[in-house]
Formats: structure tokens, sequence, C-alpha cells
């Protein structure tokens, strides 16, 4: 489109060029004139050929000398045809547009006239292409039913069901087997009125049909999340898209489905016990429930008055039933509780001073103040992986003394939490020492160059993970590293906010701020020894630097591959610069392709660790 609008434009300057002043010049005596006697000349094909979607074409002429006999000849010549569906622009001679094409292949001559001359250009156009049509080629009777229920996460007045046609499944990190077959169907059914109970749920009876436009109504199967899938040895060796789709549930249990791939049909079959993961929380108890929890094990970072300088202590108590492994990550059916309070500033011996704390919505960090932002509840599943269960605190307090912690709080869940704790929490981390000052030299710098780099990435792969609208900006987040392979390579960490949701496409200039929007990337800051956001780093960690400002710059080759360009600045004003162009592991063959892609809508849920720092816990 962007050709055929510059071409009209160009077009007036092309005929201008074309035609002639004046047929005539005048003679050597100033008095005489010569005329002269002109000829039309096709200077392009003369015969052009258009696919049946039609398109726009021109005819390239101009007038040539033939004799100095008179008469004065007509200026322009004249363009005509008989065929209805190729229109002639008058005010741009030659231009012509050709009219899509529903049927057989077609012809017709578009006459140039001039004078007594008469030339002939010929415009051929192709047929409409057949749509091939479904034939029975796939019966494929699945083993296995698996999915997830999200009930109205998504959609309110629909009951959201992922599900899975499959052979052998997936393995435990939830990826795709090799060889294997994967029919995915994101289904919109009436809600399941049964009360969570954490196992399987069964899709109500009926008949779901393809919808192309993802309105999520009852009754449907939506389009972007719905795919045929076939993996090799090593790869996923096939991907489409379903043209038409059809599921039958039965009052029996049973599963008739019926799609179309790349115009063949595959009939899809499946009886037996659909495993389809309830994924509604079922601990939480519903608004005014009262949960007592006592917990058997505490510990607590300090780390000073870093938040509120010559205000407040900071400290952060966590409480648990069942603790931490010896790597200090929590442990599989547990259950936590944090609370991130101010305190005075404490001297001499670092213990946690008694008094009663409260929540603060506002965020003044001032002494006796719970920090609501990183005060929370939460329990793990079976694999200490996924939460059961998860609130943040609204309003409450916790209470310090000699003989224990003793908190009571309402969740966001509507849940009250009463948590006690017999004891004096001893186990106390003093990461005062990690807070800031990350540079060698001190001075308040993250950054350890001396000054500016030209970063050498040769050898480096590129990783990458999408995690939905991780900051809730109406964007993608991305987190992309540029990874050397060798002891003393220079790497990227980029932290990067796309221009919408869902559409997963890195390519693009990425402006580094803490304002973050469409096409921004999260300037880098130290968490508690953490690079978080955007950083330079060389791989044995002698060398590293957060980028605070400029840009980077993403583009697609079109070949698999990428081009990484960063032109950024450190909290030191040090220039850091550098290009990586290398193969995208989502493209090329590798394990990583063979991924299981879950609705990015759904978000990533991660495992939190005691030694993340509080603002990594969301990450």
């Amino acid at each position: 489109m962007k050709k055929f609008f510059y071409l009209l434009l160009a077009l007036p300057l092309v005929f201008a060029a074309c035609e002639p002043d004046a047929p005539v010049e005048p003679g050597n005596d100033g008095g005489n004139e010569t005329p002269k006697e002109y000829a039309v000349e096709i200077t392009s094909n003369a015969e052009m050929e258009f696919p049946a979607e039609g398109g726009t074409g021109v005819i390239e002429w101009g007038l040539k000398e033939v004799t100095r006999n008179s008469p004065v000849p007509e200026p322009v010549p004249a363009f005509t045809t008989e065929a209805e569906w190729i229109t002639l622009d008058t005010e741009n001679l030659g231009a012509f547009t050709v009219a899509a094409n529903e049927g057989e292949a077609r012809e017709a001559v578009i006459v140039v006239t001039y004078l007594e001359q008469v030339e002939q250009v010929k415009v051929k156009q192709a047929a409409k292409a057949e749509v091939p049509q479904p034939s029975d080629e796939v019966v494929f009777e699945a083993p296995m039913l698996v999915g997830y229920y999200y009930h109205d996460e998504f959609t309110p007045d629909a009951g959201n069901y992922y599900i899975f046609f499959t052979d052998n499944g997936f393995d435990e990190d939830g990826d795709m087997l090799p060889n294997s077959i994967y029919y995915a169907l994101d289904v919109y059914a009436p809600l399941c009125e049964d009360e969570p109970t954490g196992d399987f749920v069964a899709l109500a009876e009926g008949t779901y049909t393809f919808d192309a436009n993802d309105t999520m109504v009852v009754g449907t199967i939506g389009n972007e999340y719905s795919s045929y899938t076939k993996t090799n040895d090593t790869s996923v060796e096939v991907e489409e898209s379903f043209e038409e789709a059809e599921l039958v549930v039965s009052a029996d249990g049973s599963y008739v489905l019926n799609v179309v791939v790349a115009g063949v049909k595959h009939t899809v079959t499946f009886s037996g016990e659909a495993q389809i993961a309830d994924t509604r929380e079922v601990a939480g108890g519903e608004e005014g429930t009262v949960k007592e929890f006592e917990a058997a094990e505490a510990m607590a970072y300090y780390r000073g008055d870093y938040y509120s300088p010559g205000v407040a202590d900071n400290f952060t108590i966590m409480l648990s039933d069942n603790g931490w492994d010896a790597d200090g990550w929590e442990l599989p059916n547990s259950t936590y509780c944090n609370f991130d309070i101010y305190t005075e500033i404490v001297d001499g011996e670092l213990v946690i001073p008694n008094g009663t704390y409260t929540i603060d919505p506002y965020f003044t960090l001032d002494p006796y103040t719970i920090d609501i932002d990183y005060s929370f509840y939460y329990l793990l599943d079976d694999s200490g992986w996924d939460y059961v269960e998860v609130s943040y605190f609204s309003e409450g307090t916790v209470t310090v003394s000699d003989s224990g912690i003793v908190a009571e709080l309402l969740g966001e869940n509507g849940v009250t939490y009463k948590v006690t704790y017999n004891g004096v929490v001893t186990n106390i981390d003093d990461v005062t020492d990690e807070m800031g000052g990350g540079g060698e030299g001190g001075d308040g710098y993250l950054s350890t160059l001396e000054s500016d780099l030209n970063c050498d990435f040769t050898g480096c792969e590129l990783d990458y993970t999408w995690y939905g609208d991780f900051y809730e900006v109406g964007c993608d987040n991305c987190l992309l590293y540029v990874s050397p392979t060798t002891e003393s390579g220079d790497g990227l960490q980029l932290d990067l906010v796309s221009d919408t949701l869902e559409s997963y496409v890195l390519s693009g200039e990425y402006t580094i701020t803490t304002e973050l929007g469409a096409f921004t990337a999260y300037c880098g800051w130290d968490n508690y020894g953490y690079m978080e956001g955007c950083w330079y780093y060389k791989a044995d960690l002698t060398q590293y630097a957060p980028l605070m400002s400029g840009n980077v710059t993403i583009i697609n080759n079109g070949d698999t591959t990428f081009t990484i360009e960063v032109n950024a600045y450190d909290d030191r004003g040090n220039n850091i610069t550098g290009s990586w162009t290398g193969v995208d592991p989502n493209q090329a063959p590798s394990e990583q392709a063979m991924s299981l892609v879950v609705k990015q809508k759904q978000g990533l849920k991660h495992q939190v660790s005691n030694k993340m720092a509080k603002k990594s816990l969301n990450r």
C-alpha cells in the first residue's frame, strides 16, 4: 500500500517530463517556425500481469520526433479500454487500476491512440486461487485430555477452559514432549458452580464452535490460543492455527473434536477421565473468615535506614510453619507470612524494637508502620512452586514483644489473619552492606566501570521470557539476556516493555527510563545484591554497570536472527555501546522451542525466596 501511494504521487512528475513543451521550434531568423511531426513511443512492457488480488500499473510513454513536416500534432495520446475491470486514470495518463478477480483468468488490452498511430498494451490477470477443500485425512484418538480451568479470571460472563488433546502429555515442567501431538483449545463454557476442590473439573455438556474474532462468549472456541502442534525428536515440527473447529461434549463425558488445519480435516476423539485442573483458590476462605496461623520458625532481614534515611530502620520479618531449606528456599505445602516494618533507628545490639506496628497505605516509611506493598500471607502447593493462596494485607497491626509476635490483619481477599509466634526473633540477617554502592570504588555508584566501554558480544547467545503485563502499563514485559559463553565475555540483561499486549514482538527502539510505557526499558538498580532492570555485566562479574539512560534497538532480520544494539549510560556517565547479531532460539530448532507457552494473560508464577530482596518478590 505504501508503494501504491508513493507511485501515484510520483506520476505527475513522470508525465510532465514525458510531454513535449511545444510541437514547434523557432527558426534561425526568429520569424519563421518549422513544424515537426511526432509519434508516440511506449517505453514500458507491452504485456503486464497481475495477481487475482488486482493492483495498479503504469504505461510509460513519450513523444519522439519523426519528421519536420506539417501538420502540428496533438499534444498527448488517448488511452481507452473495453474491459470493465480496468479503470484508467484520466488525470495521470497511462496509470490504471486492475480490480480483484473473483473468477477465471482473464486478459484485455489498453489502446493508445495518437493521430493515426495505434498501439496496444496487453493486461493479464490470474484466476482466483482455489481454496483447498477439507478432506478426512486425519483421525486421532487421544489417550489423554488435560488442561486448566480459569473460572472467570479473564471472562466475567464465561468459564474459561484451556485444554489439550494429546497422545503423550507434558513433562514435569509442563513442556511438550518429543514426537508428540497436541490439539490446544481455548474453550468458553458456563461457569462451574461447584465448590473449588483443587482437583479436576468437567467441561459442561454441549457444542462449542470456533470463533475467529475471540469474543469469549459462552459456547465458543477462541482463536488466538487454539492450535495444532506436532513435535519431532528435537523441536516443533508443525504448529498451525485452526481454520474451523467444533467440539461436542456428550453427557457421558466423551469428546469429539472436528478441526480443519491447513485445509485438512482432523477428527479427534477422547473418552475417559479428563484431567482439567481447577485453578480456583481453595484455601482462602470466604469474606469474613478468620484464619489463625501459629508460626514455628522465624527469621528477618535488617536493611538499616536505606529507605528512610535518618528517620526509620527497616526490618522484614518472615514467619513459617515449616521454615526453609538449606539454601533459603520455601518448602512445599508450607505457609509463610511476611511483615515489612519500619522501626525507630536501632543503636547497639541488632534487635527488632518492641512495639505495635500498623499497616500504612500511604507509604510514609515512618517508625511503627508496616509497608503495605511487601507484607503478605501465602501458602505453597505440593511442588513448592505455585501459590495455593496468596493475600496482601490492607489493614491491621503487628505487635512485637519479648514474648513473641501477635498480628491481626485483614487480607485483600476479605479474610482476617491472626498470626502468632512465640519467642524473640534472633535469626536476623544484616544486609546493610549490600544496600547500594555496588561499585568497587564506592562513592554510592553501582557501576564498576572507570571509562566508556564498547562491548564485545562475540559468541553470546540470546535468551528471553515474556511475563505478560507485569508492570501493569498495558504492554507486555520481556526479560532478555545476551548471555556470554566464556568466563570473560560481556553480557546484557534487558528488562523491556513492548508496545502492545500479547504481540510478543521484540523488534523496536526502547528508551531506558523509570517511567514505563510502550517501548521502554527499566533502568538498572540494585536489589540487595540482585541486578534488576537493565545491566551490563562480565560473565565472571569482575565488571558490571546499571544502564540508567540511553536506548536499546532490536532489529528482526527476518531470517531467524536478531540484531541488538545498545547505546546507554551508567550511573557514572560512562557510555556503554555494542552490537550483537544471532539466532532467535524460539525460531531455531532447540529444546527451548518445544516449551509449552501457557496463556500469557495468566501471568507467570515464581517461587519466592527469602534470599531475594523484597522488591524482587513479584519477579
